[in-house]
């Protein structure tokens, strides 16, 4: 009987988690595997509002693309395509900063209609073994207080 996994979470912590667990899904108990990846769900914090997610929740008024866009990759069995999700333009004109996960994740969810169905395009294009689902589908804005009592809001601006 293989194990069956949902984690919660989100950044680098969910992908370096599930990367970790993707390596003993091939390992085998007798006649199964002892993870059945393709039951996985991970669960993913959608309050990223800096860098390149952060232009295009404004420009597209969507859910910032990229928790969702690193967990694609880390779940991927499409190597190459996943490395090419994964790539960062370095120029400084419009695109500088974006990566063509974020790009293609916004694109799908114009052309699908809605984030959740454009994960499941991009899971598809890059053979994701498990489900990777939005905690939320509503706009949300994380805040913390610091040590001092300042309330900041926005990820990206919590030390």
């Amino acid at each position: 009987m293989s194990l069956k996994i949902a984690c919660i979470g989100g950044g680098s912590g969910l992908s370096a988690l599930l990367s970790g667990i993707k390596g003993y899904a091939d390992l085998e108990i007798g006649k199964d595997n002892i993870i059945d990846l393709d039951s996985l769900a991970a669960i993913v914090t959608v309050s990223d509002d800096g860098g390149s997610s952060g232009r295009l929740v404004e420009e597209f008024d969507m859910l910032p693309p990229g928790d969702i866009r690193r967990l694609l990759f880390t779940l991927s069995d499409a190597d190459e395509l996943a490395g090419l999700f994964e790539y960062r333009f370095s120029s400084n004109g419009e695109l500088g900063g974006h990566t063509v996960g974020n790009i293609l994740l916004t694109a799908l969810t114009e052309l699908k209609g809605n984030f959740p169905k454009a994960i499941q395009a991009a899971s598809r294009l890059l053979a994701v073994r498990g489900r990777i689902i939005p905690v939320t589908l509503d706009y949300t804005i994380l805040c913390a207080e610091l040590a001092d009592g300042e309330i900041v809001r926005g990820e990206s601006t919590i030390p």
